[in-house]
């Protein structure tokens, strides 16, 4: 290998987050779920039997959230994703506000909206994002969280 080749690689793992370097496994998990514009608060938990609710957060070492209108319709860049978390030890959902995340005017006009790539410290749990008062041409919207799963 040249020089400049090695010192490319190198630079290029120490600049990759970590949570993105390909699992040697591929293990990637999805979850999706179609909201009304506002969505009421979880209250079942994600791993319940029927009707579960968010994200198993077991071993997520990174995650990135994409909101969608229905086909034919578009987001008109207003309202909120709102961050529950279910916590095993208390069997209850908690408000994590810090990780809320805002529909920005930008998105207007857009069936499809994407928030960059996002590390987390959170391994265990349960996470569900609920739309509040997003705002689309007409119809629903659809919250998907991708998260990228692995041991550290």
């Amino acid at each position: 290998m040249t020089r400049p080749a090695l010192l490319l690689l190198l630079f290029a793992a120490f600049v990759a987050p970590p949570c993105f370097a390909q699992d040697p496994t591929g293990s990637v998990r999805r979850w999706s779920e179609a909201q009304a514009l506002t969505r009421a608060a979880p209250t079942a938990s994600c791993l319940a039997a029927a009707s579960p609710e968010g994200m198993d957060w077991r071993n997520v070492r990174g995650f990135y959230v994409r909101l969608e209108a229905d086909t034919g319709q578009t987001l008109s860049g207003a309202g909120t994703l709102r961050a529950y978390r279910y916590d095993f030890s208390g069997a209850a959902w908690v408000r994590v506000a810090e990780l809320d995340l805002t529909v920005p005017a930008g998105a207007s006009g857009l069936r499809r909206y994407a928030y960059g790539d996002r590390v987390t410290v959170m391994r265990s749990g349960c996470v569900l994002y609920a739309a509040d008062g997003v705002t689309v041409s007409g119809g629903t919207v659809t919250v998907y969280i991708t998260a990228w799963v692995g041991a550290a």
